[in-house]
């Protein structure tokens, strides 16, 4: 099985030097590393350049679901069988991408695997709760979440970009990630849209992947600290919009509703500061999912 790996980046020299030496000392290496720099400032064109075995692909920064897409689309070009996706605070212990593929290539699980992938810890190594997967007592054909842990995996949903191995074969079918997404949702949406492919998706305990962030935390509009509010405009935006495609008109207009009129009162009865800036943003969101039609690209 032919394996690329691809890493999206944004001015983040330092780590994303570690997270290519990682990859790169994997037990079983990647054929094809490939890194996308999503308009970097701070020497990441300048070090990408000058080095061996990479193919790099640099584009103005249009958010890391664009960086995703194009890095799923070059993988495909070079011709994977398998795309390693992961971000460039990802950093894999040695048998990360071997033990993926043991389960990817085992073909003991069934419906055929779309993708597989990693416990995601944080510094200490705890759980991080941004790449928590997806699990449900039965999967979509009725399959229990432990039928084949046998092979070391458990089916999933859906699950982050923090080291996720996908399926070339079900790229072609289900298309590419939604480039228009900018930040948040791209992930989920995707591994979810895989599985209504009718893929399997399967989490492997055994192949760990750090993912080092400052802290370990997960999205929350009631106490997330103001330097992230500029994505919640991406991620309303995008949930919205996969409600609207997922659950129709009447869920996604009811949806719509509470996040007008209900979700102010829930923002300044728990916030404890920032009330109006977080209303304002969740509002603007909001209206902008109205327009919001983003189209799949196929390759």
């Amino acid at each position: 099985m032919k394996v690329a790996a691809t890493i999206i980046t944004y001015n983040r020299i330092g780590i994303l030097k570690e997270a290519v030496q990682a990859v790169k000392n994997q037990t079983h290496t990647p054929d094809q590393i490939i890194v996308v720099n999503n308009g970097s400032t701070d020497g990441t064109e300048e070090w990408l350049k000058a080095q061996q075995g990479l193919d790099c692909i640099h584009q103005p920064n249009l958010g890391g679901s664009a960086g995703f897409s194009a890095g799923v689309k070059k993988a495909y070009e070079l011709g994977a069988d398998w795309i390693w996706i992961m971000d460039d605070d990802s950093i894999p212990e040695p048998p990360a991408l071997a033990e993926l593929l043991k389960v990817a290539g085992s073909g003991d699980i069934k419906p055929d695997p779309g993708f597989v992938c990693s416990k995601v810890t944080w510094l200490d190594g705890t759980p991080h709760l941004m790449n928590l997967p997806h699990i449900s007592i039965f999967s979509r054909q009725g399959i229990p979440f432990n039928q084949f842990d046998h092979t070391g995996a458990l089916l999933v949903n859906a699950c982050s970009f923090v080291s996720v191995l996908v399926s070339v074969k079900a790229v072609k079918q289900v298309g590419l990630p939604y480039k228009e997404f900018f930040i948040w949702g791209d992930d989920s949406e995707y591994t979810q849209r895989i599985i209504k492919g009718g893929y399997s998706g399967s989490y492997v305990p055994s192949s760990v992947v750090l993912h080092k962030t400052a802290t370990n935390y997960s999205a929350d509009i009631f106490n997330d600290d103001g330097k992230n509010l500029w994505k919640y405009k991406y991620g309303i935006r995008n949930t919205l919009f996969i409600i609207k495609k997922e659950k129709g008109a009447v869920k996604y207009f009811t949806t719509v509703l509470k996040y007008f009129f209900v979700m102010p009162f829930r923002i300044m009865k728990k916030r404890k500061d920032l009330k109006w800036t977080f209303i304002k943003t969740a509002w603007a969101a909001t209206a902008r999912s109205l327009s919001f039609h983003p189209k799949i690209d196929h390759i």
